[in-house]
Formats: structure tokens, sequence, C-alpha cells
């Protein structure tokens, strides 16, 4: 399956510059990025210090499958990235930097001794240890950036933040709604990742951008938003919008851009609690969404999406074919008096029948935002968002 393409594209100088007093598995992460863009050696000198620090769910192939990105971003920075070449590393200006990444590497062996209690498959020669062999299927692969030494599992518990959407999921709703039926051409059509039927969007933050006019239009939900600080926001990872499933829509398997943030669907229009009809899968977990209760999974994992669920037309022709009157009832009925026309509902009934539209038209519909990694600390969060910062 192909990649999805990430915006966002940091300078090296940016990148470099954050290196020098980063934590450890930031260095990690973007040495990795270097390495996958192929921005660094291609002669294999590092290659088993780069694999010795991936971990098992994470295939060695991951350091290379983006490398034809390397020339565009060598490119488009304002210095070049100074070569890593074995040959020449006594003059090498980023030797600290390799340094502080074979430490890592040291640290996270002894990490691996010391919660094992026994020694690790270490190679003692070059203080690099080597990578075990994957005990579980590959499913996290971020298209972007990987970050090493953050919790993977394929769903997250609810953070505690979030009980303000929940507690006000009807309002959200109805600012969606009222978009919904007012601008329905402010709903993007979506083109990637679809394998069938229509996937729209209403975009409130695009690439760590807001929209500002959108905003204005849903300004109950612009404001939670805003106030959530798990909010993955002033970075170019961060995104925020509404997404409706049409009748019939597949979703395909894809990878998100990165594990350091998490996504959160907060179900707001479900037609039906049948996840074999309408459901969500995250790595090889299926479940299904759950009107006002929020679902947080790493989209780093293979995920996709469906809604198989009838439209309120198809329900309709379906329901007037399974009970058509024979030719004979047909030519009998035409002899019969008209019946009268139904009165019009009561104001009470139009209203009950106004709150059921939303799911009777089939269409699922949940709102999406982007949350930081809980295991991220408030400086690594503050380095990523000084190396992506929003989109232009």
């Amino acid at each position: 399956m192909a990649e999805r393409k990430f915006a966002g594209t940091p300078s090296l100088d940016d990148l470099l510059s954050a290196l020098q007093a980063a934590p450890p598995r930031l260095t990690k992460g973007v040495f990795f990025y270097l390495k996958r863009q192929g921005l660094l050696p291609r002669d294999g000198s590092f290659d088993c210090l780069f694999e010795s620090l991936l971990p098992p769910s994470v295939p060695a192939s991951y350091l290379s499958s983006n490398s034809a990105a390397g020339t565009e971003l060598k490119s488009s920075a304002s210095s070049s990235l100074p070569t890593l070449s074995s040959s020449s590393l006594d003059a090498d200006p980023t030797l600290p930097l390799l340094h502080r990444l074979q430490a890592c590497a040291v640290s996270q062996e002894q990490d691996e001794k010391d919660r094992l209690g026994t020694s690790s498959n270490a190679d003692t020669t070059n203080n690099v240890k080597k990578p075990a062999s994957a005990a579980q299927p590959v499913l996290q692969h971020p298209t972007f950036l990987y970050y090493p030494d953050l919790k993977a599992q394929p769903y997250h518990p609810t953070p505690q933040s979030l009980q303000m959407l929940e507690d006000n999921w009807m309002a959200i709703r109805d600012e969606f709604l009222n978009v919904k039926s007012s601008f329905p051409a402010m709903f993007q059509r979506q083109e990637a990742d679809v394998m069938c039927g229509d996937w729209t969007v209403f975009n409130l933050v695009a690439d760590g951008s807001v929209d500002e006019l959108h905003r204005d239009l849903c300004p109950l939900t612009s404001a939670l938003l805003e106030s959530l600080p798990s909010f993955c926001n002033g970075c170019s990872l961060g995104w925020a919008f509404f997404s409706v499933l049409a009748p019939g829509a597949h979703i395909a398997p894809h990878y998100g851009v990165s594990n350091c943030k998490l996504r959160c669907h907060l179900p707001l229009v479900i037609p039906t609690q049948d996840v074999s009809l309408c459901g969500l899968s995250v790595g090889d977990e299926i479940r299904a969404w759950e009107q006002g209760k929020c679902v947080v999974f790493d989209e780093s994992y293979e995920h996709y999406a469906w809604n198989e669920t009838p439209s309120a037309a198809a329900a309709a022709t379906s329901s007037d074919s399974s009970v058509s009157p024979s030719p004979a009832e047909a030519k009998s009925s035409d002899t019969q008096h008209a019946l009268p026309s139904p009165s019009p509902p009561s104001s009470s009934s139009s209203s009950s029948s106004s709150s059921s539209s939303s799911s009777s038209d089939g269409y699922r519909a949940v709102l999406v935002l982007d949350l930081w990694h809980p295991d991220l600390t408030d400086y690594e969060t503050a380095i990523i968002r000084q190396c992506l910062p929003p989109a232009k």
C-alpha cells in the first residue's frame, strides 16, 4: 500500500539545533528521520546502530523506505548536512551528535539488562544491542517520524481531559449538523485512502493552522479544542476536523504520519452499533463507535474504517420492494376511493423527527482531533513544535 505523504518539511538546521540538547529518545527519533530521508551515508556504516534501536514492532526496512525524499529536503535546507562517513569522523562537526546516538544505544542496552535481570544479546565489541527477532506482527509504521520509547499499543485509555468533550458532545453535534445542512460545499471530498464511497471532512485545524472561517462557524467546538492541554496544536502534525463517512464508504488500510501523537474520535452521529456494518480497526482490533464516547488510538498502526449502513433511500426502496402489491391487488386498489391526505405533524413530532434524522440518513460522523502522546514531556513537545511549525 502506498504511504500517505506529509506536507511538513523541517529545516535541517532546526533538526540539528534541536539535537544539541534533546532528550535521548528525541535524538534517536530525529536520526531515524534523517536516515529514512536518505540524508545519512548509504554505505551501511551505521545500519547496525540504527537497527539496534528499533523495537520489534518496527521493521528494519522502515529506515530506508522513504530515501527518495532526501534530494528534495537537501535542496530546501539552508545548509547541507555534514557527511557522517566513517572515514571523516575525526573532522565531523556532528560527531558529538553521533556520540549521543551511540550513548542512546548503550543506555537502551543497559535498561534492557536491568529490566530482565540478565545479560542481553549485546555486541560487546561495538557496544550495540543486536536487534531481537520480531515476536509479534509488524503493525506500527509511521510514514513521517518515528519517535522511539513511547508506549506502543493500538488503542489508548481516554484521558480525563477529554471529559469536557464528552460532556458537550450534543452541542458539538449541533454545530456539526448546522454547518452540514447550511454549508455542505465546505465539506471537502477525500480521494486518498478511499476504497469506495464518499468520505468528506470539514477542517477546523489543518497542518497546525486554524481555519478562521470554519472556527467562527463552530465557536463552541473550537473553544473546547483550544482549551485542551493535550491538543496537538502549534505544530504541523496537528489536525482537527469533522469526518463524514457516507453509506457504503470504506477508508482503506493506511498508516498515520507519527507515533508522537494519538488520534481521537468523538462520535457524533453513529447509524448503528453493528460493527460489521460500521466500525474502526486499529492494528488487529475492531471496535464500534458509541455516540458521545471518545475513542483514542495510535494511528501509526495500520487502521481503517467502514460504513455499510444502508442509506435512508436504499432502506425505503428495499422496504417498498418487499411489500409491493401483486398486479391483481394493484388493479383492485385503483377502483377504491383515494385515502385522505395525512394531517401535518405536530410541532413535537416534527422536533422528534429532526433530532433523529441525523441517524436515519445512514452516514457516520465523528469529530477527529490529534493529541500529544502522553509519554512526551512539555520540553519534547516544545522541540517538536520548533522543528515542525504550522503550515503557512
